[in-house]
């Protein structure tokens, strides 16, 4: 299923949407992938932005990496994108560029054919219920998707993952089952 592939040492700066509602870990799944990218990049940002509710808001985390000082924390034309809720991906497709690389839900997002970015289609939600009776793993399940894109080592968001959940099996697990829908 891949359509891309991405080499992290051909960019000086790599800049990442997380977005979807509350609720999802979309927070928390920017916190790991900029501690991951840490591991490989001098300086990882993540800046989040989300509506006054706990759960059903817009969610959106931009996680900005570079080998130097990062001057603008926000993903303003982002690389990458994972879109796990549609009113948000709606919002944000303006900024999606034709060298952007979209990764959807197909449960939660339809993407939109004005949108001139790359779309690829990563079942989690449904997967992660399916393994784990509970899609609540579809945000990692996300992130492991796009480390088959190079974007970032499996290694490093399983480390970053472990570290800030405690819960090694799970997280392992989500994060495999990602690599495998991105494999195809």
């Amino acid at each position: 299923m891949k359509t891309c592939e991405f080499d992290m040492k051909e960019r000086d700066r790599i800049d990442v949407r997380i977005c979807g509602t509350g609720g999802q870990g979309i927070v928390m799944a920017g916190n790991i992938l900029a501690e991951a990218l840490l591991r490989s990049y001098e300086f990882a940002t993540n800046s989040a932005s989300y509506g006054p509710e706990v759960r059903g808001t817009s969610v959106r985390s931009d996680v900005v990496c570079s080998q130097k000082w990062i001057d603008y924390p926000r993903a303003d034309s982002p690389d990458w994108v994972i879109a796990l809720a549609q009113k948000v991906y709606d919002a944000g497709a303006g900024d999606f560029g034709d060298d952007s690389v979209v990764l959807y839900d197909p449960a939660l997002v339809e993407p939109s054919a004005r949108c001139p970015a790359r779309h690829v289609r990563i079942p989690a939600s449904q997967a992660c219920l399916n393994q784990f009776g509970d899609s609540a793993n579809a945000n990692l399940a996300m992130l492991g998707a796009l480390s088959t894109f190079g974007v970032v080592p499996e290694k490093d968001l399983e480390t970053a993952a472990v570290a800030r959940l405690k819960m090694p099996e799970k997280i392992g697990g989500a994060l495999r089952l990602g690599r495998r829908l991105a494999e195809g």
